[in-house]
């Protein structure tokens, strides 16, 4: 995995990428301790930005505006389009 994940060269040969990689270290010293599993398995599936905006969409719904509930429903249904639910739910599995 590490080679496939450009941490390591290979020995010999090469290795060719068509898409990235995305792993979970299995030492768990080594990762940050402050970063959820739920958050790591949606940084890997490249949903942590629409997290961060779902999230910070619900918090600024406190406002009661249009603006604020329009934009909550507008990231809520990227982040349901994009698998979202589905990541987290399989993150609590884990």
């Amino acid at each position: 995995m590490l080679t496939l994940s450009g941490e390591l060269r290979p020995a010999a040969g090469s290795v060719v990428g068509t898409a990235g990689v995305g792993h979970l270290p299995q030492d768990s010293r080594a990762a940050d301790q402050s970063v959820t599993v739920t958050d790591r398995i949606l940084s890997a599936r490249g949903l942590d930005v629409a997290a961060r905006a779902l999230h910070g969409s619900e918090a600024a719904m406190a406002d009661g505006t249009d603006r604020s509930m329009n934009a909550f429903v507008r990231a809520e249904a990227e982040f349901r389009a994009r698998g979202g639910y589905a990541a987290e739910t399989s993150a609590v599995g884990t």
